[in-house]
């Protein structure tokens, strides 16, 4: 039974797919020594891989595959081949090991990024085989760019793949698209973080592009933290027609157990940039969720909405107790639970009658690892005013 279903499978999947469908044929036209076919087939193949736009990582493995069966067939002594398909056959697989070297090298210090995981030296530190970011392949080009840009955080890098992506977006692969549209997103929020709120408008701006372009959407599936990313920061900057449209439009395109508690924390934090904080609250009370990053979310929004409207009462204090509980219990990286953590310091520091604002803007700002600077440093900038006011 279970062979009639995995031949159904296959039957279908390359009658559904051109390229799988003519390199099957190729090769069985090789085994069985039909040169004409063989031959016939090849040129197919080699004419559709040429009409490819948006080539991805597999375009190359794809090349190299065919430069190989075209030198290394049965049909005639590999010296009376031409030597062209064993060139490019070296060409072909240069350029996918680059390719691979400069996807996954990227993925590495993503994650390096997020979780304070190791990366080996070789993979931070080197371009494949001491490569310049111009190899003459615009998907080399841009991958060169996005981890350049995480290793060294140079806005003139940014601004070369932001203008590169948004300018030629239709010469990548969507996925492809994803990875680099999100690798400068992490940039604007490191700035962000930094103190850089203008980087707020530009984050609003490659999430329009994306959101535009379906960038973020995979096998029609929307990334619900890019959601939520985006609906924060357009209700920070007051785009509240933008927000409200985004969850409107884009909210059924949400995994579906995870789609109400999306739905509340857009709309808590629609609220907040209302400056609707009971609001905001009442939705927070029906909020239900096991993912520790919206449990994270929800417990930021709790506490912002009761620092916004009873600061000085127990309430806020007992919420940061629960909240740093509920952090040493988690199992987040390290660098996140300090992020974390540092939260909750810096909101009690707020609450006391008696505080050197100055002092604590210095160090806020020198503290690297911490969610929520750029909101911390807006309101012990409120804190300043208001007490220089008194």
């Amino acid at each position: 039974m279970l062979r009639r279903l995995e031949d159904f499978l296959l039957q279908r999947h390359l009658a559904n797919s051109r390229w799988e469908r003519n390199r099957t044929l190729l090769q069985i036209y090789r085994q069985r020594g039909i040169e004409d076919l063989f031959s016939d087939r090849l040129q197919l193949l080699r004419d559709q891989l040429s009409e490819e736009e948006q080539p991805d990582l597999w375009h190359w493995y794809e090349a190299l595959w065919l430069s190989h069966w075209t030198y290394f067939n049965s049909f005639r002594e590999h010296r009376q081949s031409s030597p062209v398909a064993l060139w490019e056959a070296f060409e072909n697989l240069q350029h996918f090991h680059d390719a691979a070297y400069l996807r996954y090298q990227c993925e590495f210090l993503n994650r390096q990024r997020v979780s304070g995981e190791n990366v080996p030296p070789s993979v931070e530190h080197r371009a494949p085989h001491g490569r310049t970011q111009d190899t003459g392949h615009f998907y080399h080009y841009c991958y060169a760019l996005a981890n350049t840009l995480i290793l060294t955080g140079q806005t003139a890098t940014y601004r070369k793949l932001k203008e590169a992506l948004l300018q030629h977006p239709k010469r990548l692969a969507r996925r492809d698209q994803y990875v680099l549209i999100t690798s400068l997103l992490n940039y604007t929020a490191d700035r962000i973080i930094a103190g850089r709120v203008d980087y707020m408008a530009e984050s609003l701006t490659l999430a329009r592009w994306g959101m535009q372009h379906n960038v973020f959407e995979i096998d029609g599936v929307l990334n619900d933290s890019h959601l939520l990313n985006f609906i924060d920061t357009a209700s920070k900057l007051g785009e509240f027609e933008q927000a409200t449209e985004w969850l409107d439009q884009h909210l059924s395109n949400i995994k579906a157990a995870h789609r109400e508690a999306v739905r509340l924390l857009c709309e808590a934090m629609i609220l907040m940039g209302q400056t609707e904080y009971a609001a905001a609250q009442e939705r927070l009370l029906h909020f239900r969720s096991q993912r520790i990053d919206f449990e994270l979310r929800y417990r930021w929004l709790y506490l912002q909405c009761l620092y916004e409207t009873d600061r000085h009462d127990s309430a806020l204090l007992d919420a940061c107790a629960s909240y740093e509980k509920y952090i040493r219990r988690s199992p987040l990286p390290d660098r996140q639970n300090r992020s974390a953590l540092n939260v909750v310091h810096f909101l009690r520091q707020l609450t006391k009658a008696q505080i050197d604002t100055a002092r604590l803007r210095e160090k806020l700002l020198a503290t690297e690892q911490i969610f929520l600077k750029s909101w911390l440093l807006e309101k012990i900038g409120e804190r300043q005013r208001r007490d220089q006011g008194n």
